[in-house]
């Protein structure tokens, strides 16, 4: 990989426009979050340069720019960085704002996915976890959790974008993919301590056990409605001995 070449300018916070395709999509001015920034910023001016391609474009730090902008400064500390030939605008998003760990897991989750759906637009062939930690110098396990984070139903990937659950645990609660409100439910007993991580697994693990048994014992019935029928008409009870599957399959043959 070619040397890059770094110069350090000062630019008007309001010349600089935000990337289109940035992981962080429109950023709120109004937010407590951007308030709180600029506040700091207003008391302590921007330390921590904004990224920007030569023609002015916000590659790292679109946080920053819009906190400037609303404590007023009219000069900010900007690094120029451009791509290097075959670089995705998507990897130098990822490079630059990881370094700073300037995006929450949900943004990092999306712009790998954003990289790996081009790359195999381009290869035109299936591109692995392995693949893209070997192009984006990831860890491959932080690739495989960021990009489980996007199999979880909406809420729960709000979540990681507000740094409310670790990365870790995306893994696991993807496990319950197939079960929407299990994830939700198992995301909020970790927001609220009611869980640990180190326990989550195992957990887990007790509860896929538990609903692939009710969906297999539903799947039966669904393809067997005469056993339902007889199931509804011998309630266990007191005077009625439990019925088994042993029992009811006797039962329909009985029936011819």
């Amino acid at each position: 990989m070619e040397e890059l070449n770094l110069t350090t300018e000062y630019r008007n916070p309001k010349d600089l426009r935000p990337h289109p395709d940035n992981p962080r999509g429109l950023i709120d001015p109004a937010s407590e979050a951007i308030m709180s920034l600029a506040a700091d910023i207003a008391k302590r001016n921007l330390i921590q340069p904004i990224v920007i391609s030569s023609n002015g474009v916000v590659l790292a730090g679109h946080r920053r720019r819009v906190a400037a902008i609303v404590a007023g400064l009219d000069s900010v500390p900007v690094i120029i960085r451009d791509r290097q030939q075959g670089e995705m605008v998507e990897e130098l998003f990822l490079a630059e704002n990881m370094q700073r760990q300037d995006l929450s897991p949900l943004e990092e989750a999306r712009a790998i996915a954003a990289v790996q759906k081009k790359l195999e637009k381009k290869t035109r062939k299936s591109v692995t976890r392995m693949d893209l930690a070997r192009r984006l110098q990831i860890g491959a396990q932080t690739i495989t959790q960021r990009l489980a984070i996007l199999d979880l139903p909406e809420r729960v990937q709000k979540l990681f974008h507000l740094l409310e659950l670790p990365g870790s645990s995306s893994t696991q609660l993807s496990r319950l993919k197939a079960w929407p409100d299990e994830v939700e439910k198992f995301a909020d007993r970790l927001v609220t301590r009611q869980l640990t991580l180190r326990s989550l697994a195992a957990v887990i693990d007790r509860r896929i056990k538990d609903l692939s048994q009710l969906r297999d014992n539903e799947a039966i019935l669904a393809r067997e409605p005469r056993l339902r029928r007889i199931q509804r008409s011998h309630p266990e009870g007191v005077h009625t001995p439990v019925l088994t599957r042993d029992i009811v399959v006797e039962n329909l043959a009985k029936k011819g």
